[in-house]
Formats: structure tokens, C-alpha cells, sequence
């Protein structure tokens, strides 16, 4: 009698819904190794690797502007239902044929949440990782005392100081403590991005500040100029207020 446990198509589809690929991918891959296919196994576990981190890198550095309305939800859908078809049309044959007629015996719950955790985990370091790497906003940039203002090349090198230096006197920009943020034009007036806590964008204190700042920027470069501060939310979107 065999001893062999496995994960079922619901155990690792849902996994791959819930926590991403990765923890999906492992237990694909130590179904093949429970019944010997060594080689399945590391093919199996490689793509995942492989297909995770050029997913992640896609959505996080080369994604257009449109995917950012679709729910991140999907692609772990479509994934999910991936793994699902696979292991209902392949997997599911293989594994029988190895244990014969004996019924399949599947691991517990709390084992594919533990691998789950683990792996959802490891999937969040990539991300880290590739995010990090991620410019804070697209264009050129241009450094002030350690802090980076990205432009679009519609201005000059001593505007971009003026807008730098008003930053700083908001306190946006800090020496020690590096930030970013954009200037951008649009049409006939421009546009100064930067993250500020949303928690504050309706307050007396900050409404004034933002008057002042737009109007020390807009004097700068003699543009209109509004102040578009934003925050991500947990539901991964970006939040705007635009003064």
C-alpha cells in the first residue's frame, strides 16, 4: 500500500488564487517528485520561478498605464484555472497510473495553508526586490541634495532648482532623508507628483501649504502649476488629490 500524499487540483488552484503561483508551482512540483518524476518535478518548479519573476517584473517596470484598471485579482484567477485544467487533464492521470488502483490519498489543509505562507512569503521578497529597482516616477531625473525630481525636459535646469528648493521649504524634500517626486507639463499648465498621507490632504494646515506651494511654483516658471499629491492604497491603487 502506498504511503504517498498529494495535493488535489482544489488544494493548488486555490492556493495559486490566494497566495500567487509560487506555492502553487511547489506542490505541482512535489506531486511529480512523490511519484519519481525527479525530472517533472525541477521543470515544473523552474517554470514557475521563471514565469513568477516575469510576471511580477512585467506588471511592476513594463506594464502600460490601461493595466492599472484591471484588478490584480485576475491574473491569480487565470492562473488559478490554469493550474486547475493542468492538473484535471495531465497531472491527475500520472499520479493515478503510479499508485495503480489504489485511491488517491491528498495532504491536509493546514499542510497547503503552511506552504502557502511560505511561499506567498518568497513571493513578496520578488516584489520587494523588482520594485526597488523601479524608478519613482517615469522621465529624467534631476537630483537635488539627494532628493530626485523627475521632469519631462519642458524645463530648465535652474527651474527645476526653484521647484527643488521649494520642495524643500514645504519639507517634502529633506537632506538625509532622500525623496521623489515629478514635474510633468499637461497642456498649458504643469503638473508638480508627489506622495503625501491622505490622512492629511483635507487639513487647514496642509490646504494653506499647498496654496503656498503652488503659488511659489507656478511664480518659478511662470506656468500655472497644481499640486497632484497621491497615496497607494491597500487595495494596490493610487489614490489623487489635486490642489
Amino acid at each position: 500500500m502506498s504511503e504517498n500524499k498529494f495535493f488535489s487540483a482544489k488544494q493548488v488552484s486555490v492556493s495559486a488564487i490566494l497566495a500567487g503561483p509560487l506555492p502553487a508551482g511547489v506542490m505541482l512540483a512535489k506531486n511529480y517528485q512523490r511519484i519519481g518524476e525527479t525530472d517533472k518535478s525541477r521543470i515544473v518548479l523552474a517554470i514557475t520561478v521563471v514565469f513568477t519573476i516575469s510576471l511580477f517584473y512585467f506588471l511592476i517596470m513594463i506594464a502600460p498605464a490601461w493595466l492599472e484598471n484591471i484588478p490584480n485579482s485576475i491574473f491569480t484567477i487565470a492562473y488559478g484555472l490554469f493550474v486547475y485544467f493542468y492538473f484535471d487533464r495531465v497531472m491527475q492521470e500520472e499520479l493515478q497510473q503510479h499508485e495503480g488502483e489504489e485511491e488517491l490519498k491528498y495532504e491536509s489543509n493546514w499542510q497547503v495553508v503552511r506552504i502557502s505562507a511560505i511561499w506567498l512569503m518568497v513571493t513578496l521578497v520578488i516584489m520587494t526586490a523588482i520594485g526597488v529597482l523601479k524608478p519613482a516616477y517615469p522621465g529624467e531625473m534631476h537630483e537635488y541634495k539627494g532628493n530626485q525630481l523627475f521632469h519631462d525636459q519642458s524645463l530648465k535646469a535652474h527651474e527645476l532648482d526653484a521647484i527643488s528648493e521649494a520642495l524643500q521649504t514645504f519639507g517634502h524634500f529633506e537632506e538625509g532623508f532622500p525623496t521623489a517626486a515629478q514635474i510633468r507639463k499637461d497642456e498649458d499648465h504643469f503638473q508638480l507628483i508627489f506622495q503625501f498621507p491622505e490622512e492629511k490632504w483635507d487639513l487647514d494646515e496642509t490646504l494653506d501649504q499647498m496654496k503656498q506651494l503652488k503659488k511659489s511654483i507656478s511664480n518659478s516658471i511662470g506656468r500655472e502649476t497644481f499640486i497632484v499629491v497621491e497615496q497607494l492604497g491597500l487595495d494596490g491603487k493610487i489614490r489623487k488629490r489635486v490642489y
